[in-house]
């Protein structure tokens, strides 16, 4: 069962203060948002959040493959545009946690 969840190791390599959350056009900086696990439970989906005072965005982490060819994926739940952009480089949100 999954007991936690956490920012990709880049965004403690890296100050916080050169990312930004870009939602429907709209940017924060991601020094000011969360990521939280959602309802964790042994058969049911690795869900978690990335939130601010006024947004959350929820994703998936899709486990699969076999165990000689493991894989996985992260897919943004909803279809709003989300991103995750460091200096002038940007990139779908759910791309940031590979």
């Amino acid at each position: 069962m999954p007991v936690g969840v956490d920012w990709p190791e880049e965004m403690y390599t890296e100050p916080e203060t050169t990312w930004t959350l870009i939602v429907d056009g709209k940017a924060s900086p991601m020094a000011e948002l969360n990521i939280d696990l959602q309802a964790p439970s042994v058969d049911g989906p690795l869900r978690f959040t990335m939130s601010s005072d006024t947004e959350e965005i929820a994703f998936d982490l899709e486990l699969g493959g076999t165990a000689e060819a493991p894989d996985y994926r992260f897919v943004q739940r909803g279809n709003r545009t989300i991103e995750v952009a460091r200096s002038q480089r940007s990139r779908q949100a759910a791309e940031f946690f590979f």
